[in-house]
């Protein structure tokens, strides 16, 4: 199986090329483009970064082994191939000629000591659990027994390396993963997966964390702390992913209110968030015409059941497919402001890699008919049915919403349903210890785009996200079958067969798709914010 410049019956990236040009911007400069930005909050380094005001630099100014399409799947950027026999070991091969901003080559060692520095435990690294599957994760970053908010200190590392970690030559390394996963590349896209030069080790980071050197189609030119950051095109670059622009200007905001008014009054090009106040009613449409895009995110809302334990008055699966069957969903996400939602299909949203349209089917179609005849086969539900949302999330905090929802229940399967609001301390308690009978809402975003990361966490039996202890065992073995796959496709078509299985018990009820928004000048044009809602800074054209 590999990944290379196309793809093949065996496991393939695919390079695609966005094409190179010039543009203007709001600012009067025809090659500049100006974006809101917002300060980030730790230095620029891709392992310590997983705010958005960092990451949308980081994303321009570094290049990782791949890169990904619209639809999530993983192509080949600073990797020329990315292969595996067994899904366990995986030989990767750089692109020859890729180069950093400060001139020195891309190389194997270049990937291995940046994430063998990002694991370290003593180096505190945000992002350090994206290496937790290679072997040696443990060594270089032990467990700390009484918690990151506990008093001690963790042990030790043992090493300072991961021993899955091996450079073959200058263009190529070895990674050894715990447990065969055939999706592994997939994550290969994250920032925190960006090679660092030498010069980054010669004082831990500091001076690349004010000025980060990176391979991407962007080099980072100026920061006036408060005010902008200025990218310009990296002359140099030589991967897939040219920019039409030449300069990019984030514009620091701290309030987006202000960034939306300048999109309208043309004089600012592009802003990643439509405040609250121009959602209602739609408003933004109205203010932009047709200068705004909803782009699909992986982002999903669902209502999780509670734990048997808790409650066994749900474990007949004809109440649960009731309760979903129940729900009017294209007239539900009318209540949410703008084009935010959309109805949901299955368990993983589109735009993430293996998604499957409709995998959820019947079930998840608004039928009351049926509903109500599966509820009364069910024997119905023994007391109020309690809906909890985490009241402080501005992406499930919304009371009329939740109550609608309660109303569908009760006029489609006459069940006493009532909507109660949580804090967020007290939500996450209720989420996590699941000590609970209600039905929590649950908001479920993506770490990398792959189907696997919204079906292992939340339903495989020692799932991090199977706080309900769901435990299906021809579910496991399913998921268990897709990761040891040595075929991309075979992966994806297992990890949909899995998918499949979620209906015979519905653990959760998927209600609908998140998506981001964005405002655009009259100036600009082809304006798409990814999978992650971050800036896609290579696509923008500028049209006037």
């Amino acid at each position: 199986m590999g990944l290379a410049a196309g793809m093949s019956a065996a496991l393939a990236l695919t390079a695609c090329n966005s094409g190179s040009g010039g543009g203007s911007s709001a600012e009067g400069d025809d090659d500049t483009v100006t974006v809101r930005g917002c300060t980030p909050n730790t230095p620029l380094i891709p392992s310590a970064t997983n705010s958005t005001c960092g990451l949308n630099v980081l994303n321009a100014v570094t290049a990782r082994l791949v890169h990904y399409s619209d639809n999530g799947e993983a192509r080949t950027d600073l990797a020329e191939s990315i292969a595996t026999d067994d899904a366990k070991t995986w030989t990767v091969r750089i692109r020859d000629g890729a180069t950093f901003t400060d001139a020195t080559p891309v190389n194997a060692q270049s990937f291995v000591d940046a994430w063998n520095w990002a694991a370290y435990g003593p180096h505190n690294q945000v992002n350090a659990g994206y290496f937790s599957p290679i072997v040696g994760y443990d060594s270089v970053h032990p467990v700390d027994p009484d918690g990151e908010e506990g008093l001690g200190q963790a042990p030790t590392p043992g090493s300072t390396t991961m021993n899955g970690l091996t450079v073959v030559d200058d263009r190529s390394f070895t990674i050894t993963l715990k447990n065969p996963d055939s999706t592994f590349p997939q994550r290969l896209g994250l920032v925190a997966f960006a090679p660092l030069p030498t010069s980054f080790f010669i004082d831990q980071g500091q001076e690349f964390g004010e000025e980060p050197i990176g391979a991407g189609p962007f080099i980072l030119e100026e920061w006036v702390r408060g005010e902008k950051i200025v990218v310009k095109e990296n002359q140099d670059y030589n991967g897939p992913s040219r920019p039409r622009v030449k300069t990019v200007i984030f514009k620091m905001y701290d309030d987006t209110e202000a960034a939306y008014n300048d999109v309208v009054a043309n004089t600012l090009d592009v802003t990643d968030v439509i405040p609250s106040s121009a959602r209602e009613d739609e408003r933004y449409q109205d203010d932009l015409d047709d200068r705004w895009v909803a782009n699909e995110k992986g982002q999903i809302q669902l209502l999780r059941f509670p734990d048997e334990d808790e409650d066994d008055s749900y474990q007949s699966n004809r109440l649960r497919r009731a309760l979903s069957m129940a729900l009017d969903r294209s007239e539900l996400v009318k209540l949410a402001p703008g084009e935010a939602l959309v109805p949901a299909t299955g368990w993983v949203p589109p735009g993430v890699a293996g998604y499957e349209a409709d995998a959820c089917g019947q079930t998840c179609r608004f039928d009351k008919a049926e509903a109500d005849n599966l509820r009364d086969n069910a024997g119905g539900y023994d007391g109020t049915i309690r809906i909890t949302y985490d009241a402080e999330t501005p992406s499930a905090s919304n009371p009329q919403m939740w109550t609608e929802v309660c109303k569908e229940i009760k006029a489609a399967i006459n069940e006493t349903c009532e909507v109660v609001p949580a804090s967020a301390a007290r939500f996450n308690d209720l989420a996590t210890d699941d000590q609970t009978d209600d039905l929590l809402v649950i908001d479920k975003t993506m770490a990398y785009p792959s189907i696997d990361d919204f079906l292992y966490p939340m339903y495989e039996r020692y799932g991090v996200g199977n706080y309900a202890d769901y435990s299906n065992a021809d579910l496991n073995d399913a998921l268990a079958r897709a990761g040891s796959r040595a075929n991309l496709d075979e992966a994806f078509t297992a990890y949909q067969d899995a998918e499949d299985d979620l209906i015979n018990d519905m653990p959760s009820i998927p209600l609908w798709y998140v998506n981001s928004l964005a405002g655009f000048s009259d100036r600009v044009s082809n304006v798409k914010l990814d999978a992650f809602g971050l800036y896609d800074l290579t696509s923008i054209v500028v049209i006037g």
